[in-house]
Order: C-alpha cells, then structure tokens, then sequence
C-alpha cells in the first residue's frame, strides 16, 4: 500500500500575507502620489521677485517669504486609508483658503490701525497641482505594486 501525504493548505492563497503585501504598497503608492502633489503645489508657487510682483488672479499665488509654500505637507490618513495635502501651520489664519478659493479677508491696517476687509480673487494651488498630478497617479500605483510583488 502506498500512502499519499497531500497538505491541501499548500494549494490556497496566503490570505494575510496578500493583504499585508497590498496595504504596504497601497501606502507607499499613497506617500509618492502626495509628496508629488506636494512638490507640483509648491513648484507652481513663483517667487515674486524685488519688486513684489503679484499674480493674476486664477494662477497660483506669488511667494513673498515662502512660509505657503514652506507650510505645505501630505499626511498619510490610515484610518480612511488616503492622504492628505495642503497647507499647515497657520493657526486661526484663514489666506490659505481664501488664496485657493476666493473670498473676503478682514484685517488691520498696519499704517491706519483701522479695520478693514478685502475682497481676494481666487489663486488656487492645490486643484491645479492635483489636476496635474493625475495622469501619473496610475502609473505611481503600478509601480508600487510591482515592487512590492516582485521582492
């Protein structure tokens, strides 16, 4: 009599180690899509030059001393499994958004020490540096999982 030792477990998929091997690529994939983004928002960003050249509303917004474009982070969100880009670090300040979206921004006059308000036409930066962005989100994502399934 012959006998036939078939271990029937070696014909099934590792389950956990698919799924361990997806997440760290789908993370990796998610750090190099938003330091890309990131990198795109903060090259749009041009210096304004000695003379405080300003931008034109609808392109992105000139860089006076650099803190929009030095305060620009991504940050990784396990929870909801994406990542988050755009500007940090301005505590109560709302030019960030008025900057990308448009909007009324009220101040005081340092010369005056009146109050007053402004209308800020939109100079989005971060829609378009995800806009351009895209087309290599796939690609990204390819790779990714081809050097995490090739180890």
């Amino acid at each position: 009599m012959i006998a036939i030792d078939f271990a029937a477990t070696k014909l099934f998929v590792d389950r956990a180690a698919v799924k361990r091997r997806t997440s760290r690529a789908h993370r990796r994939f998610l750090a190099r899509a938003g330091g890309y983004a990131r990198k795109t928002a903060r090259r749009s960003m041009r210096p304004a030059g000695k003379k405080g050249k300003r931008s034109q509303p609808g392109e992105p917004p000139r860089s006076r001393e650099g803190s929009l474009r030095r305060f620009l982070y991504f940050q990784f969100e396990p929870g909801a499994n994406s990542v988050i880009v755009g500007p940090a670090g301005f505590s109560g300040s709302r030019v960030p958004d008025i900057l990308e979206r448009g909007g009324t921004l009220a101040f005081t006059d340092k010369r005056t020490k009146q109050k007053r308000t402004k209308r800020i036409a939109a100079r989005p930066y971060m829609a378009p540096a995800l806009a351009a962005t895209a087309p290599q989100l796939e690609t990204m994502m390819a790779d990714a999982y081809r050097r995490e399934f090739d180890r």
